[in-house]
């Protein structure tokens, strides 16, 4: 059996859109994709409480696969994360500096 989870320490778990959100924001790759796991090892610094069960799931795939504004792909340890609309994207901080590199190199 799971052990249990001591939520006397923190009442109230992290808001999970928000968490997620950055956790996918801050880890995902030129197309807006990034991997399960390197959104558990964020979500584990970011908030040391972290715990997928806090919100009912046992793992940290389901509870992302169950979340309505995310897009999974994949499966077992290769499942990648980005936000709904997002996908096949390039995140607009990266597109800026995309933009940048193409503007500097087309001046040469």
């Amino acid at each position: 059996t799971a052990p249990e989870v001591d939520t006397t320490a923190d009442p109230e778990p992290p808001n999970l859109q928000s968490l997620l959100t950055r956790a996918v924001n801050k880890r995902s790759d030129d197309d807006g994709w990034a991997h399960l796991s390197a959104i558990g090892s964020y979500l584990r610094s970011a908030s040391s409480s972290f715990d997928p069960r806090l919100y009912g799931f046992t793992k940290l795939a389901s509870l992302v696969q169950a979340q309505p504004y995310l897009a999974t792909q994949g499966t077992g340890s290769g499942i990648r994360v980005s936000l709904k609309g997002q996908s096949g994207r390039t995140p607009a901080k990266k597109a800026a500096a995309k933009k940048t590199a193409t503007r500097t190199a087309s001046k040469k």
